[in-house]
């Protein structure tokens, strides 16, 4: 489950699998994950559209490649939509310590995050048109993740507080 699914499912009475130190439990801003991997996919989009035309890929081909993938991806927000919608309303926060922002990131963009960029840096050296495909997807998770942003901090207005995760819990706070 990824960061965004995991801010918005219903809260689930689990123990927490990672502490810090003084065994309080370690949580994440739900926003600022979202954030920080959407910036992260959109710079590997960036990153591996220009890899793609700099391994030959033709313009107009690598762009309409690019816009498909992305416009694909973008097409299935609709299971995040569902995450979102089902999510009920989180428990107060315990106390607890914020997980580190790189930890934070390094979860929540592993595995799809990082599947998409190992197949995009394979495919520029097989079919840069493929890599610029993949460019694409990877704009769309970027764009996903952007606008899941704006959908739990709308939430955590709504709320007033801010929305935490435990992911190894699968269970989200307010703060």
């Amino acid at each position: 489950m990824d960061a965004a699914a995991a801010a918005t499912a219903p809260a689930r009475a689990t123990n927490h699998a990672v502490t810090a130190g003084d065994g309080a439990p370690r949580l994440a801003p739900a926003v600022r994950g979202q954030l920080l991997l959407g910036a992260l996919r959109l710079t590997l989009a960036l990153a591996g559209l220009l890899a793609a035309r700099i391994a030959g890929a033709p313009g107009g081909p690598a762009l309409l490649a690019f816009a498909v993938g992305a416009l694909g991806f973008l097409v299935s927000i609709g299971s995040a939509e569902r995450a979102f919608a089902r999510g009920g309303e989180p428990e107060p926060a315990p106390p607890h310590t914020l997980e580190p922002p790189l930890r934070t990131l390094l979860a929540a963009a592993w595995p799809s995050t990082a599947g998409v960029a190992v197949f995009l840096a394979i495919s520029v050296g097989v079919n840069a048109v493929v890599a610029a495909l993949l460019a694409g997807v990877e704009a769309g998770m970027g764009a996903t993740a952007l606008l899941m942003a704006l959908r739990i901090h709308a939430r955590e207005r709504a709320l007033g507080g801010r929305v935490l995760v435990d992911r190894q819990a699968r269970q989200t706070y307010l703060a």
